[in-house]
């Protein structure tokens, strides 16, 4: 599931595009008019979406969450899918061959945004990761101590 705000895009030139990263929680339309992502779309004149994650609010790419099916919850499915809706938007809104993309995200998005730009740097201009944890470590401990 996605949403839209085309509100301030320029349709004569087509050319930037920001997306939303959705995560371990239901994407809700609160995001699609506040937020510093939607002054910037001002400014830039960019078309936004925001992509709900898999297996979060209504996206459920299984008939169920059996241990099987779950397999296809992790960050690399996640990433892929942001691949194929980027290209996928370009398609349907028929954005410009230089589209400029820049992904948002925080905490766990963060780090999706800006794995996203490294893995596929042919679709992804830009990122902003705000604590994104991108480093995957299995405890936390030490971070805390002094």
């Amino acid at each position: 599931r996605y949403y839209v705000n085309d509100e301030f895009f320029d349709t004569k030139s087509r050319n930037v595009a920001f997306l939303m990263i959705g995560g371990e929680g239901e994407a809700t339309d609160e995001w699609m008019t506040q937020g510093a992502w939607i002054d910037y779309a001002k400014e830039y004149k960019a078309i936004c979406f925001q992509l709900e994650h898999r297996y979060y609010g209504k996206s459920h790419p299984t008939e169920d969450l059996s241990t099987e099916n779950l397999q296809y919850l992790s960050s690399q499915q996640a990433l892929a899918d942001l691949a194929v809706f980027i290209e996928s938007m370009n398609s349907l809104y028929e954005l410009s061959e230089d589209v400029k993309w820049i992904t948002f995200g925080g905490s766990y998005p963060g780090s999706l945004a800006a794995w996203l730009r490294q893995k596929y740097p042919h679709l992804v201009h830009g990122s902003v990761s705000a604590s994104g944890p991108l480093l995957a470590e299995l405890d936390f401990q030490g971070k805390f101590l002094s």
